[in-house]
Order: structure tokens, then sequence, then C-alpha cells
């Protein structure tokens, strides 16, 4: 909810205190949000960690339709967005 309220410092600490919920949506939202704010160093940490739990994960699987749970266009385009900026690729 933070992210998606543009409430990105608030989002960093939320995501960083479950550390014991490592989950691959955990961590975008985690990279989501360290990219939005500019730490690029960070947000890459996250899309790392993100690729040891799913060696597949792309902006295309974790974006699409099914899997992010955005009804407008422009709150998926936020999120996608942010992944970009952290290193997610589209592949």
């Amino acid at each position: 909810i933070y992210f998606d309220a543009r409430q990105y410092e608030h989002a960093v600490a939320a995501f960083e205190g479950l550390q014991s919920v490592d989950t691959v949506l955990s961590n975008l939202y985690l990279a989501a949000s360290q990219a939005a704010l500019g730490n690029e160093v960070e947000a890459r940490k996250a899309i790392d960690r993100v690729m040891i739990l799913d060696p597949r994960a792309s902006l295309r699987k974790w974006t699409s339709a099914g899997m992010a749970p955005y009804k407008l266009e422009q709150d998926l385009e936020h999120f996608r967005d942010n992944l970009r900026r952290a290193g997610l690729v589209d592949a």
C-alpha cells in the first residue's frame, strides 16, 4: 500500500521489517520502492534476491495481468517503470 501511495520511505521500512518474509513479490516491491527513491544499489540488491528466488523472473512475468494486482493501467505502469529502474528485464 505504501508503494502505491508513493510513500516510498515507508514502503522500504515496511519491507525491510519483514525479513522473515522473503518472497519474490516482497523483494519486487522493495526494489521498486528503492528505485523510486533513487537508491540504485539497494534496488539492484533486491532484484538480485528476486533472481535467486525465481531465476526466470522478468518484468513481463511479474507485471502481467494475472500476477500484478492492478486494475488501473497507470498504477501498473508505475510499478513497471520502477522495476525497470531497479534492473528487472523484460525478457
